[in-house]
């Protein structure tokens, strides 16, 4: 059951990869991020605990991967908002992570 960590991992990892399309920030109405509507009956999420370990902020898409890179067990990537356009998979080896948008 070792495989059992890391194929999570990586199911995480590509949902949260899916969420980010383009790596520039929008700059038209075409290429602005859609809104979801807000309604009174739409379940809030509870609020994420602070981190407890080291936390590496990325803003760019070369900064991502090597966060990814070099984040140890504990530790929490924090991804800025905006758009990634992803040239490869991104594959986290490190068990344990928390990977969080701002």
């Amino acid at each position: 059951m070792l495989l059992l960590p890391r194929i999570r991992t990586l199911l995480a990892a590509a949902v949260f990869v899916a969420a980010f399309a383009a790596a520039t920030p929008c700059t038209t109405a075409e290429d602005a991020p859609l809104h979801p509507p807000v309604h009174p009956w739409f379940p809030k999420a509870p609020p994420l605990p602070a981190p407890n370990a080291e936390v590496l902020r990325v803003s760019t898409v070369e900064a991502l991967f090597d966060a990814a890179a070099r984040v140890m067990a504990g530790g929490t990537i924090l991804v800025a908002d905006g758009h990634y356009m992803m040239p490869r998979l991104l594959e986290l080896k490190t068990d344990g992570i928390t990977l969080r948008g701002a």
